[in-house]
């Protein structure tokens, strides 16, 4: 202990009395928890600017928002909770209270794949509202039907059902050992039904990613067949405008946020093909990979938390009512209101009016009816 502190005193360049540190964690440790700290820091400061940003999104569109940030403070709570108790775990009696905390931390840690995966499906739903097409303009693209919502929250569900499942059991598991209600052999085969329900769960996960990554491609196509259609082209610069800035919406959603909720897909594989070596006799260091998914966690949700707040911070391809307060007709191009016939249309009668009569939209695929005034009747 002495020599400790003279060399620590000897070190420093001019000697002085310095503060001494019990602590003798594994430098690897002592890493993760230094970037957990870091990703809380990192994480706390983006949660703070969501908090701006999300006054931009009008108050029906911001659903996926909220449920983005009630995701993003269950994961930076656990970020830094389990800073505090890799420092202070020599203090934490083993017992019941470490095992309800290790739980708390598992479910809070790994809600956040699954919650803010579906936080991004939601904004594309939002998105595909500005989209119809079809006969009679009466469908949605996939992205926005109501069927494929429910099955995004059915899996999203089953995928927490199944994550809370292995937690319990991971936590019946170490209560009953401890306190020897249980055989070592009665606890390998509660540790082998908590790996099978979290084998299932990372199924349902893969899901939910996959299910992502095809309505974010599907949805920009639709945009961009969309604003192809000359029926819209010429409606009204304002419409063609609108449509552009959700195109940005969607992009950034491609670009800041899908390749980041693909690499940590990719990370929990990788992570449970590793830990399934261990099985097999294969040796591998569970520090170093500890270490590694905190850092590609970490990572990974912030640049997704940073990719959300690019798509919230310009007002513009939220609010349009500036664009509808000079175009009455652009009521019908919003999220919530979609196409009218106006109150003057009359079907063509029997003898057949040509084709481009007003009232009638020449492209067979989009029959978007649109308000031009009737021809003048000469008397």
């Amino acid at each position: 202990m002495l020599e400790k502190r003279r060399s620590r005193g000897n070190g420093g360049g001019g000697g002085g009395t310095s503060i001494e540190d019990n602590w003798d964690a594994p430098p690897l440790v002592k890493a993760k928890m230094a970037f957990e700290i870091i990703w809380f820091c990192f994480i706390l400061y983006l949660i703070t600017v969501l908090l701006k940003v999300i006054r931009n999104v009008p108050s029906p569109q911001r659903q996926p928002y909220i449920l983005l940030l009630i995701s993003a403070i269950f994961l930076d709570i656990a970020l830094i909770t389990h800073a505090i108790i890799i420092r202070v775990a020599e203090y934490i009696p083993p017992g019941s209270l470490a095992i309800a905390l290790s739980s708390v931390l598992d479910l809070l840690w790994n809600q956040s794949e699954l919650l803010i995966t579906m936080a991004g499906l939601w904004v594309f739903r939002k998105r595909s509202k500005l989209i119809m097409y079809g006969e009679g303009a009466k469908a949605f693209p996939y992205a926005g039907q109501k069927w494929k919502f429910i099955v995004d929250w059915v899996v999203t569900s089953l995928s927490l059902l199944f994550l809370s499942l292995m937690v319990i059991v991971d936590a019946a598991a170490y209560t009953l050992i401890w306190d020897d209600a249980i055989s070592h052999l009665e606890y390998r085969r509660l540790l082998d039904a908590r790996t099978k329900l979290y084998y299932v769960q990372f199924a349902f996960y893969s899901i939910l990613t996959i299910i992502f990554v095809v309505t974010g491609f599907t949805l920009s196509g639709a945009f961009k067949r969309k604003m192809g259609l000359p029926d819209v082209v010429r409606t009204s610069l304002p419409v063609w405008g609108l449509l552009l800035t959700s195109v940005q919406v969607t992009n950034q959603m491609l670009i800041w946020v899908m390749p980041w909720l693909v690499i940590r897909a990719i990370e929990c594989l990788s992570d449970i093909i590793i830990r399934g070596t261990g099985k097999r006799g294969i040796t591998y260091d569970s520090l170093s990979l500890a270490l590694a998914t905190v850092i590609v966690n970490g990572a990974c949700w912030c640049m997704v938390l940073y990719g959300f707040i690019k798509t919230a911070t310009d007002p513009a391809p939220w609010d349009w009512s500036h664009l509808q307060a000079n175009q009455p007709g652009m009521a019908r191009y919003s999220v919530q209101v979609g196409p009218e016939q106006p109150a003057h249309y009359a079907p063509p009668n029997g003898n057949g009016a040509p084709q481009g009569w007003w009232g009638q939209n020449n492209n067979p695929q989009q029959q978007v009816y649109q308000s031009y005034a009737p021809p003048p009747v000469k008397v």
